[in-house]
């Protein structure tokens, strides 16, 4: 198991049952987000296996149990950490993390409509304080905040409530643009809409990705797509919109730093201006994981359209190390030979293909000749690859076998040729 690990989705039960093993395995939480789908609590949570003080987490709260268990945790030292606000119906209610440790003055406050907040808000920032964690939910048609600031220095930051997807991602462009870096993120709905609460800060940091409006199965899809490239999840949101669950996320890169990826960029940006390229796509991985995927340039000059990690090209010549790979599995399994003669009497492909008697040199060509470009066979007079765009597989073959003689004998030089490759597949 990994040294954090993220769930969505969970029921209260499911969440409970999961949050029990993990702690039992020595991780804690260290961010739960509720949200209600039709008539159910869901949660989505992040689990870290690291050191740290005592805590506590807490979910399924009314205003009134949440008030009296901060009530009760603030007097015996703990500080609120995290606090997601959420409702079922009509009814608000809460999930939270505290932790028994030191550090500046601070607040928290939940339940307010938009005007209080932006008014405590106001108040707080005068005094010095910062906005460290804001959770927008809804109860009927109006939006509530509940929120967490303290008393500390560092770097210029914004926030913003009341966002709609559109503004949301508009402030995102700009705010990222400047240098900015989104450190909590909140949607949330009120009636169809969507909106967004959100806190930025201009720090440097590692690379990071972030994505909202994603339904379940995007989300998973990203998640997946982004783990597997290095990313670790650092804030989730679950939110509901039309009666589906939504996610909110950012995650920040743990596989490659910026300044191999600032090199990579260099390099693939000055490749592609001198080989006039106008768009590619490129995967580096490490200990068989994929730790940098990018797009560069356009994948439609047209229209624009950039290239993404996920855009589509033409496999081509990437089918090749794919056949040899397959090739070198059978010959370790002994049902392949690569020496073994392919075509005549005795050869792996016998006479099946062409409607000519073989010349004795292609009865002598083996597979290790096909998978070295040394068959024998010749590009000269086009490639038959492209020649003959109608035929089948095994018809393109049967038409080498009885055109195209050998140019060189079998394994005497060197000519790459596509159509060994066509051959070995088959």
């Amino acid at each position: 198991m990994s040294s954090w690990v993220a769930r969505h989705g969970m029921t209260s039960a499911q969440y409970q049952a999961e949050f029990n093993s993990l702690v039992g395995q020595g991780f804690r939480l260290s961010e739960v987000s509720g949200y209600g789908v039709g008539s159910q609590a869901l949660y989505a949570a992040i689990w870290d296996k690291a050191p740290g003080p005592a805590w506590e987490a807490h979910h399924g709260m009314t205003s009134a149990a949440y008030q009296s268990k901060f009530n009760e945790l603030v007097g015996q030292g703990f500080r609120l950490r995290q606090v997601s606000g959420y409702s079922i119906g009509s009814q608000d209610f809460y999930a939270a993390i505290w932790d028994k440790s030191s550090g500046p003055a601070w607040e928290a406050h939940h339940g307010m409509t938009s005007t209080a907040y932006q008014a405590k808000f106001n108040q707080l920032v005068g005094q010095g304080f910062r906005l460290r964690q804001v959770s927008g939910y809804s109860i009927g048609n109006q939006d509530f905040y509940a929120a967490i600031w303290d008393k500390s220095p560092g770097p210029s930051w914004e926030a913003h409530h009341g966002m709609t997807s559109s503004a949301y991602q508009a402030r995102f462009n700009q705010l990222t643009g400047q240098g900015y870096r989104l450190v909590d993120v909140s949607g949330y709905s009120v009636g169809s809409t969507d909106l967004y609460a959100a806190i930025w800060e201009k720090a440097p940091g590692p690379r990071w990705e972030a994505h909202h409006r994603m339904n379940s199965d995007q989300y998973q899809g990203q998640f997946d797509q982004l783990v597997d490239q290095g990313y670790r999840l650092k804030w989730v949101s679950g939110y509901t919109i039309g009666g589906s669950a939504n996610y909110a996320a950012f995650w920040q890169s743990e596989a490659i730093s910026d300044a191999d990826a600032s090199t990579i960029d260099s390099k693939i940006n000055t490749y592609m201006t001198q080989q006039s390229i106008p768009g590619l796509s490129i995967a580096v991985t490490k200990n068989e994981r994929l730790v940098f995927a990018k797009g560069y340039g356009l994948a439609d000059k047209s229209t624009h359209a950039p290239v993404t990690p996920d855009s589509i090209f033409r496999i081509a010549s990437i089918s090749k190390p794919i056949t040899a790979v397959a090739i070198m599995e059978l010959v370790k399994v002994g049902q392949l030979n690569l020496d073994s003669k392919v075509f005549g009497n005795g050869g792996i492909l016998g006479t099946t293909y062409g409607t000519k008697p073989y010349a004795s040199n292609v009865k002598q060509i083996t597979v290790r000749q096909l998978a070295s470009h040394t068959s024998g066979w010749s590009n000269d007079g086009g490639d038959p690859m492209f020649m003959n765009l109608s035929m089948s597989q095994a018809q393109l073959i049967g038409w080498v076998l009885d055109n195209r003689p050998l140019k060189n004998a079998p394994g005497a030089a060197y000519e790459y040729l596509n159509f060994g490759f066509c051959v070995l597949d088959e």
